[in-house]
């Protein structure tokens, strides 16, 4: 089958879409620092007007919850990429020889070998010490 201008624009778009999702993560990443230093000081400014000291724990809360929408569009992204790497890379190397793989998505999947990428990788431990250090911070300022 060889691949149409329909199946290009497709390609772009779900290209598109894949900056798009990355950059939303990014956005939630940012908005998720802000949020929490924002709220903790709020609370210092105001800790005696504060009728439960639980409240401390918000910060913490609003990471986990920006973290696994975070974490729901890198399922996307990868979701996405695999589509990409089964349909048109698929197309792309049926007349290439067998022993060579075209596109960056079988690059990407040789060059992991099954591990997560640096990225998520990354991402993902900062998205952890970030709810350690809301967590700790709350749990500092409630004793």
């Amino acid at each position: 089958m060889k691949l149409t201008e329909l199946h290009y624009k497709e390609y772009d778009k779900l290209q598109n879409e894949i900056s798009q999702l990355l950059g939303e993560i990014g956005s939630l990443e940012k908005f998720s620092v802000v949020s929490s230093g924002t709220i903790f000081s709020w609370f210092l400014v105001n800790a005696d007007k504060m009728p439960n000291k639980i409240g401390f724990f918000l910060p913490a809360v609003l990471v986990l919850l920006f973290g696994l929408i975070a974490f729901g569009l890198f399922k996307r992204v990868k979701l996405i990429g695999e589509y990409i790497k089964e349909k048109y890379e698929k197309l792309l190397n049926e007349d290439q020889n067998q022993q060579y793989t075209f596109g960056w998505e079988n690059y990407l999947d040789n060059s992991l070998r099954g591990k997560p990428s640096l990225l998520f990788s990354g991402r993902f431990g900062m998205w952890v010490i970030h709810l350690l250090a809301d967590i700790g911070i709350a749990i500092i300022l409630i004793f």
